[in-house]
């Protein structure tokens, strides 16, 4: 009688047994594979069992023994290494296991791999994994193996720079001749999609190209630098703002929307560089009836740390800048929360004045609050002090 594991089985058995090997196959168990490959009669294994989703799984977890007694099977048992248009491939390039990405393309005959299957769905799948080492040992294939860099309107590259593997953008770039990488794909793909992620190497890489090769920074109505706004990429944003000539940003692109987004996804440092632009870029965040001002001012009966810190810094501005006060007053319960918080030490209190930040742009009854718990601060601090001089713990100088 077949036993398994010390157990003795039945006809019963079977489904469970092999959902057992598909497990085993993917946990990369190599005795428990080889225990269950032994089993005969009616235990033996169905290893082919959805399109053999035993094998997918060993391919796809890296398990290159458990592969390898695999495809060693002969017979009624003999794995379709092409099954589903080559998934156990793709799975390979996906996971990035080099040792078994050069056993299967070693296979010939009735197996020889059709590493184009797809759209190239292998060498895209790796890219988009970023595995560097699966990338450039499919880039050296040749012949009727060599790699279609550009399919589906040059994906790999665009992966590869929205995930930031600088080494795989550099030898994509430095492919030449037909296979010469057009950065310019999908609207300047490649390089909108470094900057919505914050990959300043790669955003500098693109825009060091020169020629036929200089990236549009302008493309999609600025697309990639709202992109950085949105997302906070701060490094990204000041490289972009740093551009001059034909490249300098409009940062006034679709009414100011960068600002905008960066205001509404609360990234307060990246609405101070803007801030800080001056002449033809100068930025009115009251612009457009303050409907910045009024997104920030949700209606939230607990403001986070970042909507306290970028509602101070709209009604800080100078007047010619600031939400008008018609638009404070409106929302009058919103920033009497804030009061507290702007004003809860003596350093918070004189950050406005210190800092360049404005009384006078705050409506009058904020104007009051702020001023008067600023008063009360200095007076509690003066006590304080007094107290622990009286006490002889400080000199009369520091009082």
């Amino acid at each position: 009688m077949n036993s398994w594991q010390g157990f003795p089985l039945n006809l019963r058995d079977g489904g469970r047994l092999t959902h057992a090997f598909t497990g085993a196959c993917a946990a990369g168990h190599t005795q428990d594979v080889q225990e269950l490959l032994a089993l005969d009669g009616h235990h033996a294994i169905n290893v082919n069992r959805f399109d053999d989703e035993p094998f997918r799984k060993a391919c796809r977890h890296g398990h290159t023994d458990i592969v390898a007694l695999l495809l060693a099977l002969q017979g009624n048992r003999r794995v379709n290494v092409h099954a589903r248009d080559e998934a156990a491939f793709q799975e390979v390039c996906a996971g990035g296991h080099v040792d078994l990405l050069h056993l299967l393309l070693a296979l010939r005959g009735d197996r020889y791999i059709d590493v184009h299957s797809r759209e190239e769905s292998a060498f895209r799948w790796a890219c988009r994994g970023g595995r560097v080492r699966i990338v450039s040992a499919l880039l050296a294939l040749t012949g009727e193996r060599t790699i279609d860099v550009h399919a589906n309107d040059e994906e790999g590259f665009r992966w590869a720079c929205g995930l930031g593997v600088t080494q795989m953008v550099r030898e994509l770039l430095a492919l030449t001749g037909e296979r010469a990488i057009d950065v310019h794909a999908d609207n300047e793909g490649g390089f909108r999609w470094a900057c919505g992620h914050g990959h300043i190497d790669v955003v500098r890489e693109l825009l060091a190209l020169t020629g036929q090769r200089a990236v549009d920074v302008h493309a999609d109505n600025e697309d990639g630098f709202r992109k950085a706004c949105s997302e906070g990429n701060l490094e990204v944003v000041r490289e972009l703002l740093a551009l001059t000539g034909r490249r300098t940003i409009n940062v006034h692109s679709d009414r100011d929307a960068a600002f905008a987004l960066a205001c509404y996804n609360m990234h307060v440092n990246v609405a101070k560089e803007f801030l800080a632009l001056r002449g033809a870029r100068t930025i009115f965040p009251n612009a457009l009836n303050d409907h910045v001002f009024k997104a920030v001012c949700t209606l939230k009966n607990r403001l986070s740390k970042a909507e306290l810190s970028m509602l101070r810094l709209l009604v800080s501005l100078p007047a010619s800048r600031a939400p008008a006060q018609w638009t404070q007053q409106r929302y009058e319960h919103v920033l009497m929360q804030c009061v507290h918080w702007w004003t809860e030490t003596v350093h918070a209190c004189r950050d406005w004045t210190a800092n360049g930040l404005c009384y006078a742009s705050l409506y009058p009854e904020l104007r009051q609050r702020v001023q008067q718990k600023y008063t009360a601060l200095l007076y509690n601090r003066r006590v304080r002090l007094l107290r622990l001089r009286t006490q002889g713990v400080l000199s009369r100088a520091t009082v």
